[in-house]
């Protein structure tokens, strides 16, 4: 009798390999990462009290005066780096072109970087930086992989979504230069929400974007 497991990566059900479904529950780990990182950010902003938009970044939690809400971007961070990583491994192991495959090896990159994030906080600033730099060079690195990758696929609508968000990114960062850290992490987190959502939704993708975006 053929043994029966979780799918998650490579999991065989009843004999016969679910390499989509496997996907979809890496995606899902993903979304709920990031729903996660982005509650217990609000939800910190809301019980510190002085963190002050344009003034502060997002690791400054880390050193608030509420224990509490220290704690909770701690956990935040090394949850969302963990999904991420399981994320970013999942969509990898099913991909089959080098831009897209290279494109997860930075979003699981980019999950270590939140992790370490979330452990070395703004007192030890020296280590700090190095992770907030990374940060910033495998989002953006990750979000440009997976661009030239749509195109190279035809998938333009996908690729066009992407290009404009982009924009708006850079807009922001330009007018609001002390939002650098900030705007870089919800601008990652914001795509790879969307770009998981149409890998758990496929039907999503094809009734928006049509055959191109699902292709």
């Amino acid at each position: 009798m053929d043994s029966v497991k979780i799918p998650l990566f490579d999991a065989p059900i009843s004999g016969k390999e679910h390499k989509y479904l496997d996907t979809k529950v890496a995606a899902c780990v993903g979304m709920f990462s990031i729903v996660f990182f982005s509650v217990c950010w609000v939800l910190g902003i809301i019980l510190d009290g002085d963190w002050v938009w344009n003034e502060d970044v997002i690791c400054r939690l880390g050193i608030s005066e509420v224990e509490f809400v220290a704690n909770m971007y701690l956990v935040s961070c090394v949850v969302t780096g963990i999904g991420l990583i399981t994320c970013g491994f999942g969509m990898m192991r099913e991909s089959s072109r080098t831009l897209e495959m290279f494109a997860f090896m930075c979003c699981m990159i980019f999950g270590v970087a939140m992790i370490g994030l979330g452990i070395i906080d703004m007192n030890d600033k020296e280590h700090h930086r190095i992770f907030s730099a990374a940060i910033m060079l495998f989002g953006i690195v990750t979000m440009v992989s997976y661009t030239i990758d749509d195109v190279m696929r035809h998938r333009y609508p996908l690729a066009i979504v992407t290009f404009i968000f982009g924009l708006m990114v850079l807009a922001i960062l330009l007018t609001v230069p002390d939002a650098v850290q900030t705007i870089s992490v919800v601008g990652m987190l914001v795509w790879l929400f969307i770009k998981c959502l149409l890998k758990v939704k496929p039907d999503l993708a094809l009734n928006v974007f049509g055959p191109k975006g699902v292709e």
